[in-house]
């Protein structure tokens, strides 16, 4: 990209979205979206300034994505990326009018049903964890208990420290990924207890409590889990215990399962959104409608797994 113009209008917008409290690789993708747009004006448009930039050239855009055989979905996000910059560039005076504004995405259709699991089949694969797994089964079980309790992002729970968990009350510090933001979260008894097994193991193992900077989910060389590992560790023991389904097994699908069961137990979206971290309630659609129903714990509507994990151990012979 040439235009000095254009090459500050992305950094601006890169810099004011960082400083909005998003994650660098969702300004990352957003601004590696802008960019192929702009680079696009200027060898296929000759254009080099904001001000010649026309509604057309971004439907023009748009048809030379789909001639070279880019995905709808992909698309579609990419024009949210444009739509976002355009925006941004109207709202800080760059631009006299917001060019998306006149823009209509076609929204393609989605199922309306998400993909999820029972409680019965998310507390299956994690007793199989805590008592078929390997030497590392108290921390795989604790892992794969706090998504089926949390519902949080795949990444949230790979970056928690000792530090933000604390036992006596319950609560888990979680720290939000998209938006730079901690949540004080109530913690189940089930998944208290499962983390409190794998701390004393921990403490026992290095003869000392581990420090609350410490990752609580470790991998190799007393790092924290990889992203890899985690999605490893749930194909593993979803397969050990039989659980077999049309999709894959994955850190999101515990969270999809966990909404789910929150909506069907009649807990309201705004009470959803708040727990598991949703930015924008419209995402939730899909789980829920408004209910009457209001409770402040959502955690007292999961059943208890004390059942699945004994008749693991019984069937083990522990």
């Amino acid at each position: 990209m040439k235009s000095k113009e254009f090459m500050e209008s992305l950094v601006f917008f890169r810099n004011t979205q960082m400083g909005e409290g998003l994650r660098k690789s969702t300004v990352s993708a957003y601004g590696s979206d802008v960019e192929k747009f702009l680079i696009f004006l200027e060898e296929e448009r000759k254009i080099s300034s904001l001000e010649k930039i026309k509604f057309q050239y971004i439907t023009i855009y748009r048809d030379s994505l789909l001639k070279k055989g880019f995905k709808l979905t992909t698309i579609d996000r990419k024009m949210n990326s444009l739509s976002k910059y355009f925006t941004f560039l109207a709202d800080n005076g760059l631009l006299e009018v917001n060019l998306m504004g006149r823009f209509k995405q076609k929204k393609q259709p989605t199922d309306k049903s998400p993909h999820f699991l029972t409680f019965d089949e998310m507390y299956q694969i994690i007793a199989t964890a805590k008592c078929e797994g390997d030497v590392n089964a108290n921390r795989d079980a604790a892992l794969l208990a706090t998504y089926a309790f949390i519902g949080c992002r795949r990444e949230e729970a790979a970056n928690l420290t000792w530090g933000q968990i604390n036992f006596e009350r319950k609560t888990l510090l979680l720290k939000r990924t998209k938006v730079s933001s901690y949540d004080t979260l109530k913690i189940k008894d089930d998944l208290c207890t499962l983390l409190m097994d794998y701390y004393l193991e921990c403490m026992h193992c290095q003869s000392k409590y581990p420090k609350p900077n410490a990752p609580v989910f470790c991998g190799e060389k007393g790092l924290k889990i990889s992203l890899k590992t985690v999605n490893r560790l749930f194909l593993k023991y979803a397969k050990l215990a039989g659980i077999q389904q049309e999709f894959s097994i994955t850190p999101h699908i515990f969270r999809n399962s966990f909404c789910t069961h929150l909506a069907v137990a009649g807990h309201s979206i705004i009470e959803i959104a708040e727990y598991t971290g949703h930015k924008d309630i419209k995402t939730l659609s899909k789980y829920i409608k408004l209910s009457v129903n209001q409770y402040k714990d959502v955690t007292k509507s999961m059943p208890s797994m004390q059942g699945y994990l004994s008749g693991r151990q019984s069937a083990q012979g522990i």
